[in-house]
């Protein structure tokens, strides 16, 4: 096996990872990090999106990446 094989298995099994550990998140949170991370918009348009406020977003988005840290890391 190629080291650029292994690198690539590598990014599948942690690209997996990280998908299944956001499944576990709450639904708002998903959302805002999905939104962030994947489409790259800003707090502002999320907040126009979902209709909430800017500092919740925040909060969301904050909270979100706490609790992957922490599943992540095997402490939740």
């Amino acid at each position: 096996m190629t080291t650029v094989e292994m690198n690539l298995g590598r990014a599948i099994l942690t690209r997996e990872r990280v998908g299944a550990a956001i499944g576990q998140l709450p639904q708002e949170q998903q959302a805002v990090l999905a939104l962030r991370f994947g489409e790259e918009l800003s707090a502002r348009e999320i907040s126009e999106i979902m209709g909430k406020p800017t500092s919740t977003i925040h909060q969301l988005q904050r909270q979100g990446l706490a609790a992957l840290r922490l599943i992540l890391a095997g402490r939740r």
